[in-house]
């Protein structure tokens, strides 16, 4: 199953957004540190957090001993309102955390304190303590429909309905499980679901779905309680009748690549020839990949605006029967703001030869990569914060070749 990041990451924005604007008041700004705080904290929690991120501190220098690191502190230095339990380690010598015991209330406001005093050597601290405010996301979550599929390439009765849900914040899958719902012709159909480790993108698959020989519909229902969230919504999704082979859904997906995605109510019969039967405008770059009840419609030549696909009566499926009519389906291509990323993570080491750097990019002429080098003998110090493919604090211990 493709995921399309640029969609997905537009709709985890929105959410967040949503989520942080629902409820309660936002979190109070502390405003521009002082000069003797900017000497001493790099950087601290603030904004709108996920309920299960832990609170930091990080200093400029190291202030723990590296035998401390990992270690939970007898007395915690920080103090919330709300109270909040959980526990204080160093989680590297110039960085100190606090671990809440459990998941936080979503939409709380919380003012914190860091007594400094007791985290210095000889308690001489530049200052005595430190403020700042931070809150927690509230959940929600968004529910997007892919479409029908036929469930098998030579049984055209049985169709799949694949989507996501999406959430704001992160979300264990047995909640998630409890949200959706789906029936059809009376009968309650089973979901099943495959959770991305990121607990916020949940992909699930509506199978048991039959289709008669007229029209019917298929209820989808979702219900926030199981998540905390004050929301429910149905939808219904048509199911053809096997009197009737047609092209139900055009869209447009735009990764890995920019193409128009077809979706026919049965699965197509493999090998035959779709030029001169689909068509958009009056296009001849056009190249099809026909998978199932899918036609992937490609063209060389990229895509831009509004394009409208007309498919012809002649398209045949599985079992050899004719589209009865021709039909036109509108697509939108949004023009793509320009955007660079790194295919793939990885670590160019000293041995490295003959290597490459994939990269993807949209709407650029050119990429400027900047390279840091890390010498060996920095090495330590640069893993005392970073796994071997981090990027913390790297301007203190590399330079830009």
């Amino acid at each position: 199953m493709r995921r399309h990041w640029r969609s997905l990451a537009a709709v985890l924005c929105l959410l967040a957004m949503a989520a942080a604007c629902r409820r309660g008041p936002k979190p109070r700004e502390r405003g521009e540190l002082t000069e003797t705080e900017k000497a001493v904290v790099a950087a601290f929690t603030s904004g709108t957090i996920s309920r299960e991120s832990p609170i930091r501190v990080a200093f400029h220098e190291a202030v723990a001993r590296p035998d401390q690191v990992g270690a939970p502190l007898d007395a915690s230095p920080f103090r919330f309102e709300p109270r909040i339990k959980g526990t204080t380690v160093w989680a590297a010598p110039d960085r100190i955390e606090f671990r809440p015991a459990e998941r936080l209330p979503d939409g709380q406001t919380y003012a914190a304190r860091l007594d400094l005093g007791p985290l210095f050597p000889g308690g001489k601290a530049p200052l005595a303590r430190f403020d700042f405010v931070f809150s927690t996301m509230r959940q929600s979550f968004d529910v997007a429909v892919d479409g029908l599929q036929a469930a098998d390439a030579v049984d055209v009765k049985r169709q799949n309905l694949t989507g996501r849900l999406v959430t704001a914040d992160v979300e264990d899958a047995p909640g998630i499980e409890k949200v959706l719902r789906a029936s059809h012709r009376g009968r309650d159909l089973p979901i099943s679901w495959a959770h991305e480790t990121n607990r916020r993108v949940h992909a699930f698959t509506v199978g048991g779905i039959e289709r008669a020989e007229q029209a019917s519909a298929l209820r989808l229902s979702w219900d926030g309680g199981p998540l905390g969230v004050d929301r429910k919504e149905a939808r219904e999704i048509a199911v053809p009748g096997l009197d009737t082979f047609t092209v139900d859904q055009a869209r447009v997906v735009v990764a890995p690549e920019p193409h128009v995605e077809l979706r026919f109510t049965d699965p197509l019969k493999p090998g035959q020839n779709l030029k001169g039967l689909v068509h958009i405008a009056d296009r001849d770059d056009l190249r099809f990949v026909i998978d199932g009840s899918l036609v992937e419609v490609y063209g060389t030549k990229g895509w831009r605006g509004e394009q409208t696909v007309r498919v012809e009566a002649g398209v045949r499926n599985v079992l050899g029967y004719r589209m009865k009519e021709a039909r036109e389906l509108p697509v939108q291509f949004e023009l793509l703001k320009p955007a660079v990323r790194f295919a793939r993570k990885g670590v160019v080491l000293p041995t490295s030869a003959g290597f490459t750097v994939p990269i993807e990019a949209v709407n650029l002429r050119a990429v400027t990569v900047e390279a840091m080098l890390i010498p060996s003998s920095n090495m330590p110090q640069f893993l005392q914060v970073n796994p071997l493919d981090g990027e913390q604090e790297l301007q203190r211990v590399g330079r830009v070749v």
